[in-house]
């Protein structure tokens, strides 16, 4: 989810080498004891405390939040089921998805811009998802290139993409994502236009010098015009089935099948 992999990133930076390497998105609040965290909103707030208010803004929410609200409203309502005597001895969290055996049914979902949270961006979260032994989905806005990522993956990777109005720049990137053995592409599809995000326009989000998004058309940009969005005016209104199956036709990335489109 995004908060583990923005919020456990920040909290778990260390101060010295992150101020060195970007002075302007990282704070400077000693190294957290992790063994002080012990839920996902500890992490959130340790770290909300080790990055700057820019780059919190960022992560924290869109427009009025009122969907956010409701997600997390419909995560409280959820009851759990207990079942007694049953015994649990020998428990097995493994489940398949996409042909493919996991360890847990827990994926690090795509975030952007990891590198405004840690000197090592993605490549440092490829790690830390091998060590839990989950998949890691890159996001299209990632700073480091699918390549470098790829190098410290452990874990199966998988690539999140925005199918663009430049279909040959997205069969790029695409074709790309495959040869450094992504197993699926997780095609994000409720964008045709992109909403207001208050929180970022008022904290003029921007990216830190020197940092990139290799996998965009516009890899410097941040925002629109008005400042209100992240996105420029190149992802495709006119999104239809059509298109996925246009991008099965161009590769394939699980073994006998066709690229997962969740």
């Amino acid at each position: 989810m995004k908060l583990s992999a923005a919020a456990s990133a920040g909290a778990n930076m260390g101060p010295v080498d992150a101020v060195q390497t970007r002075p302007s998105t990282f704070a400077h609040e000693p190294v957290t004891d992790l063994n002080d965290l012990v839920s996902l909103l500890d992490f959130e707030g340790a770290a909300q405390r080790r990055i700057s208010h820019m780059v919190w803004e960022y992560y924290s929410g869109v427009a009025d939040e009122i969907t956010l609200r409701w997600n997390r409203e419909a995560y409280d309502r959820l009851r759990l089921r207990p079942r007694v005597l049953v015994g649990v001895s020998k428990i097995d969290t493994r489940t398949r998805l996409f042909g493919q055996e996991l360890a847990h049914p827990i994926l690090l979902a795509p975030a952007a811009d990891h590198r405004m949270i840690h000197p090592e961006g993605e490549a440092a979260t490829a790690r830390g998802a091998g060590i839990s032994n989950t998949i890691f989905v890159l996001s299209s806005f990632t700073n480091t290139c699918v390549e470098d990522v790829a190098r410290h993956a452990s874990t199966p990777l998988w690539f999140q993409l925005y199918i663009q109005r430049d279909r040959e720049f997205t069969r790029d990137v695409v074709q790309r994502a495959a040869a450094a053995g992504c197993k699926a592409l997780c095609v994000t599809v409720d964008t045709p236009t992109f909403g207001a995000r208050n929180r970022q326009a008022r904290a003029r989000y921007e990216l830190a010098p020197g940092l990139s998004r290799p996998h965009l058309p516009l890899p410097g940009k941040t925002s629109g015009a008005t400042g209100s969005q992240v996105f420029p005016d190149w992802t495709e209104p006119a999104l239809t089935w059509r298109d996925i199956s246009w991008l099965s036709s161009i590769v394939k990335m699980l073994d006998g099948g066709r690229p997962a489109a969740p």
